[in-house]
């Protein structure tokens, strides 16, 4: 060791390899830490059949199905074609509400109320309807009300 070295105490402080930094992950929210990105997330291979849950979204498009006229047990194919129908469509809003969000520099509620403005009248009162009874609904948590203390008479 030469007398700079040592005073400069670069021999004796060795650089330590950098620890490994492992993040704790939980089972909840696992496929959000695959470390891909979002848009990546969100392609076609993650929507595919193996990634959703078994037959639930077919379950509940078979009793919307019924519903609104159809047989009391409509055809499987039937609702797997609505079942990809609609994954396409949820899909296809998410990407370009995604779009919309880097423009924006946020991903929020207006993303997606920009998107369907021209779409069908019905579709943007129920959602507007939606949003504020969902706002009634958080200002009645934040409110402090307790439904226990009142009396009933």
């Amino acid at each position: 060791m030469s007398k700079t070295e040592v005073a400069n105490g670069s021999a004796a402080k060795k650089k330590a390899a950098p620890k490994s930094r492992k993040r704790k992950t939980s089972d909840v929210g696992a496929l959000s830490k695959v470390g891909n990105s979002p848009a990546k997330r969100l392609s076609i291979k993650w929507l595919g059949r193996s990634a959703r849950s078994s037959g639930t979204v077919e379950t509940f498009l078979k009793h919307m199905l019924f519903g609104f006229g159809d047989e009391a047990e409509p055809l499987d194919e039937t609702a797997e074609l609505m079942e990809d129908l609609v994954v396409e469509y949820v899909h296809a809003m998410t990407k370009k509400a995604m779009e919309l969000a880097t423009i924006k520099g946020k991903l929020d509620t207006e993303c997606f109320i920009f998107l369907i403005r021209k779409d069908p009248d019905e579709r943007y009162d129920r959602i507007a309807e939606l949003l504020r009874a969902n706002d009634e609904f958080r200002a009645a948590l934040n409110s402090g009300f307790d439904p226990s203390d009142e009396k009933m008479y």
